[in-house]
C-alpha cells in the first residue's frame, strides 16, 4: 500500500524575496547551529552560482566532515 500526502503553506513574500533567502548560505545552518562550523562559496557575494567552488565543515552525530569542490 502507498502513502501519499500533500501540504501547502502560504507564504507572505514575493518570489524574489523567497529566493533570495534561500540563496543566502547564511540560511541553511541555523537550525542547527552546534554541528555546522562553516560554509563559503568563492564569489563575491559568498552565493551558489555555475562554476562557483565552495568549503563547508560541519559534524553531525559525532563525525566531522570537511566538504570543498
Amino acid at each position: 500500500m502507498y502513502v501519499t500526502d500533500k501540504a501547502a503553506i502560504a507564504i507572505d513574500a514575493t518570489p524574489e524575496e523567497i529566493w533570495e533567502y534561500v540563496t543566502d548560505p547564511v540560511h541553511w545552518t541555523v537550525s542547527k547551529p552546534e554541528e555546522h562550523y562553516g560554509l563559503e562559496y568563492d564569489t563575491p557575494d559568498n552565493r551558489p552560482r555555475e562554476g562557483a567552488t565552495f568549503h563547508q565543515a560541519e559534524e553531525v552525530v559525532g563525525m566531522y566532515a570537511d566538504l570543498h569542490d
